[in-house]
């Protein structure tokens, strides 16, 4: 809500067209995950997708709103290749931006706010998938906007969140931290991020904690060069971060999901200084703390967005071509 870019005014980033043609990188070392992209067809026509995550029935679930801010959801239906329809999230959820699959095929929605300003903290809805329904849960969360979701094996979820501070009659972005979800409903803050940190998406490892990488949402390379954050580790047993890897390609602006193998996939992305755009899909291993590659996007983007299916599919969507004109297609890797 506070700071991703909606797709018809993300093209603002930009000052000038960039160039197809992204430097090139070595990664002839590295080791290849077998698979290929398929097709995804464009969201129905004024569809803003602001998140999305998999579901038990293995199809890609997207949460967002129409027109100017009527909520609603699509999933993608395999038999027909299209998308189809499903129950809008509750009105103050349009312009939720993290979900994620938790216990009994639900999907969280968090984020949703009735008056950013005035509220106590985000609320969370939750979506019953087999009854196509809706639950707006009671209480709220922590004054933060959560901009990714990832769910634990023992039905915990982290909100990885832009700290918020009120000013006025403003909200004003402080920082990022993780937000814990607990079973009984209640949440608890964790450390903050430290500055400078990735924001753009994560998943969680094999051992439970959280990896967030790419680059940095809030940076505008029209204003300059944007800083390229290693990937960084939470553990929130130690409540701290690490920084255990490096991007091979550094980007801003990239893709980021977790997959059901604990691995980090980063696909896709923009030159930190807006220059060029890459199709490169590259994903960490925390587990044995290396790098893999999986075949390139089949385009080049920026700015998308990426989720994952409990069968190991990948899900790439919108984003933003070399002009700064929005994608309403996508991609999804399966092997």
């Amino acid at each position: 809500m506070f700071s991703r870019m909606r797709p018809l005014l993300a093209g603002a980033l930009l000052t000038a067209a960039v160039s197809l043609l992204a430097p090139a990188t070595a990664l002839g070392a590295l080791p290849t995950i077998n698979g290929s992209w398929s097709h995804l067809p464009n969201l129905p026509d004024g569809f803003t997708a602001m998140t999305g995550a998999g579901a038990e029935d293995n199809r890609l679930y997207l949460f967002g709103f129409t027109g100017i801010d009527t909520p609603a959801t699509y999933r993608w239906n395999p038999n027909t290749n299209s998308w189809q329809q499903r129950a809008a999230a509750p009105a103050i959820c349009s312009d939720a931006q993290a979900a994620a699959l938790g216990e009994d095929n639900t999907i969280f929605l968090a984020g949703c706010y009735a008056d950013p300003v005035n509220d106590p903290g985000f609320r969370v809805a939750a979506y019953d998938v087999a009854s196509n329904d809706w639950t707006l849960l009671p209480g709220h969360g922590p004054f933060v906007s959560p901009i990714q979701g990832a769910a634990l094996d023992d039905g915990r979820i982290f909100w990885f969140s832009q700290t918020l501070r009120k000013r006025g009659g403003e909200v004003v972005i402080t920082g990022h931290r993780v937000v814990v979800q607990k079973l009984d409903g209640t949440f608890n803050s964790r450390a903050k991020q430290p500055t400078l940190g990735p924001t753009d998406g994560g998943g969680i490892g094999q051992d439970g904690h959280l990896y967030m990488a790419g680059g940095q949402q809030e940076c505008q390379p029209s204003i300059g060069a944007c800083h390229v954050p290693p990937v960084m580790e939470f553990n929130n047993a130690a409540n701290n971060w690490t920084r255990p890897a490096a991007l091979p390609t550094p980007r801003i602006k990239v893709a980021v999901t977790g997959d059901p193998n604990g691995r980090i996939w980063t696909i896709a992305g923009l030159h930190a200084d807006g220059s060029s755009l890459y199709n490169t899909v590259e994903v960490y291993r925390p587990h044995s703390d290396s790098w893999a590659k999986a075949a390139n996007l089949p385009d080049k983007r920026w700015a998308a967005q990426a989720a994952f299916t409990p069968n190991g599919r990948i899900w790439v969507y919108q984003g933003f071509d070399q002009f700064g004109n929005p994608l309403q297609d996508g991609y999804v890797f399966s092997n």
